[in-house]
């Protein structure tokens, strides 16, 4: 599945939206402090997905966990794309 990630931030503050082939989702209670960051997506059906990120140059390592269900968080590396 294909993920494209918005941010925008503002200060400490971060929006922007997730955009999969079902659809944009917004991103919700983002925080930036230095070079990482943390922001929620409602997912649907009640699904929260938290996610917390870390810049390393030119690439975003990403941990995420799905719901409150404590599940082991998954990782992402993201890259800019223009």
């Amino acid at each position: 599945m294909e993920l494209v990630f918005t941010f925008k931030v503002d200060g400490e503050k971060l929006t922007g939206s997730v955009s999969t082939q079902m659809g944009d989702m917004e991103i919700t209670d983002g925080k930036v402090n230095g070079n990482e960051f943390s922001f929620n997506v409602d997912a649907g059906m009640g699904t929260l997905i938290n996610h917390k990120c870390k810049l390393e140059g030119e690439v975003i390592k990403m941990n995420y966990t799905m719901g409150d269900a404590g599940e082991a968080p998954e990782e992402l590396t993201l890259t800019k794309i223009e």
